[in-house]
């Protein structure tokens, strides 16, 4: 355990009693053996503080509770972490979020292979609350050095994926002008001498989505990612182009997520077409979460006006998505093309007098039903949670699986 750096995984909370002892759990439970576990909460009113404050006493000396006193505020909090993290190298983790087995070992190894790596982060799962299927948080990770690309694009990774060396931290810790959002101003000051950024391969953590989360407050959100533009500005001259790129992209995808909301599809196509020219991860980015909550009708005009058009891995992100929206409910005398692929959903229905293409391929997360006189090619795949597979009648049926009795 000497030979191994000692790690803090920095913890905020506030009103988090649904989740907090999982977060917890999660975070202690690790396989790295010098670590410390920093726990900081908001003046909660739900009792999460006192559920740490238990924590506290059952892990002594290895975590480290931040209770008591006034509301800070999300930023003030996290610096109120951070200044308590004695670690050469600091994780970061929601008070609803979930690491995984063997997160801070991988990162670990990634750090002391080279003194000139700064930030480290992996894959996350995005998984929801409300049923939603779970998926990746990006397809495709990036790796650097220097700001520039963060500047540009965004968070390189999820923040519950990050991990940086504590000595290239700025003095002042999380930039407490931007009250809500400061974690992509913080990772770009990390990384401002230069520093390496990169990744370990594989799912380490779990983001969960729910009605809670702060990245549903879009307002809030918004008024510090362009008081940060503002800022870089100052702050980084030397970099000017990249901050008018972003700037030009967060306009860009802020109208477009107004059009969207509303139900002017159309306008939102232009914005972002525009967007995916400039910037086509931080498109996807962006959206992942936003395309799951958009209706049928308005993914079909999304998918055949835009989506269909879209090259390499963002595009077929882009159209899975997608997919998940439009291929739910197929009425009524439809004609399934071969090869179909419907998206992992719930409720997915084939109407009566339909017929499904050789290979087509089902996947459900609740039960599937097949209507009367549906009619299937060979090489049918449908997959179901607990089998759930409701067949009426079908004219022709390859290998069928009835439902658990």
């Amino acid at each position: 355990m000497a030979d191994l750096p000692l790690v803090s995984i920095s913890i905020i909370t506030f009103n988090q009693i649904e989740f907090i002892r999982e977060t917890l759990d999660s975070a202690l439970g690790q396989d790295y053996e010098n670590l410390e576990v920093v726990v900081s909460d908001d003046a909660s009113t739900d009792g999460t503080a006192e559920v740490i404050q238990e924590y506290a006493q059952k892990y002594p000396g290895r975590l480290i509770a931040l209770i008591g006193g006034p509301n800070l505020g999300i930023t003030a909090n996290d610096n109120r972490a951070l200044k308590a993290c004695r670690g050469k190298y600091i994780a970061f983790q929601g008070g609803d979020d979930v690491l995984l087995q063997g997160k801070i070992s991988a990162q670990v190894q990634w750090f002391e292979e080279d003194k000139r790596r700064v930030l480290c982060g992996h894959q996350v799962e995005v998984f929801y609350d409300d049923g939603n299927p779970s998926h990746v948080l990006t397809p495709k990770l990036p790796s650097g050095a220097g700001p520039r690309w963060v500047i540009e694009h965004g968070c390189p990774y999820g923040a519950v994926a990050i991990m940086v060396r504590a000595e290239n931290i700025p003095s002042m810790g999380f930039d407490e002008r931007l009250p809500t959002v400061s974690d992509q101003k913080f990772w770009i000051d990390c990384l401002r001498d230069n520093g390496i950024f990169g990744y370990v391969a594989g799912i380490y953590a779990r983001y969960r989505k729910h009605s809670s989360n702060i990245t549903n407050d879009y307002l809030r959100c918004s008024a510090d990612l362009h008081e940060m533009v503002t800022i870089l500005k100052q702050e980084y001259p030397q970099f000017s182009d990249s901050v008018r790129k972003y700037s030009r992209n967060l306009v860009d995808m802020s109208r477009a997520k107004l059009l969207l909301q509303e139900g002017r599809y159309l306008k939102a196509i232009v914005i972002l077409g525009r967007t995916c020219v400039l910037s086509p991860s931080r498109l996807l980015r962006t959206f992942s979460f936003r395309l799951t909550k958009i209706n049928g009708s308005g993914a079909l005009i999304l998918y055949y006006t835009f989506a269909r058009f879209l090259p390499g891995m963002a595009g077929y992100i882009f159209r899975k998505v997608l997919c998940k929206r439009i291929f739910c409910h197929a009425g009524k005398n439809v004609n399934i093309r071969p090869g179909v692929r419907f998206g992992r959903g719930s409720l997915i229905s084939i109407s009566d007098n339909s017929g499904l293409g050789d290979g087509a391929y089902l996947v459900g997360m609740a039960p599937i039903l097949i209507g009367n006189n549906v009619m299937t090619g060979p090489q049918i795949m449908i997959l179901t949670g607990g089998h759930a597979l409701k067949i009426l009648f079908c004219d022709l049926w390859i290998n069928k699986k009835l439902p658990n009795q």
